[in-house]
């Protein structure tokens, strides 16, 4: 949407939302919340989304990358190589 949203190229747009996978302390937040919320299930709902924050955090980078290629963001020949590092 947010791709749709900026124009973005078509080739952004359908990888964009890979990229955001890795992104863990709003997940985090909502765990703690839940807690608060609804002590009940709070054990139960944090222990589900610490679990899968740790599973993304795992292969978040991985799956950015692929994305980041696919779109034709990156090179392998640029990987780990900064612009300062050219200089």
């Amino acid at each position: 949407l947010g791709g749709k949203i900026c124009k973005a190229p078509a080739k952004i747009q359908k990888y964009l939302g890979l990229t955001l996978v890795p992104q863990a302390g709003v997940a985090i937040g909502l765990a703690t919340t839940a807690l608060k919320v609804v002590p009940e299930h709070g054990p139960q709902i944090k222990t589900i989304i610490l679990c899968g924050t740790v599973i993304y955090e795992l292969t978040g980078p991985v799956i950015t990358k692929l994305a980041l290629k696919a779109a034709g963001e990156i090179e392998d020949a640029n990987l780990g190589k900064s612009p300062a590092a050219k200089a």
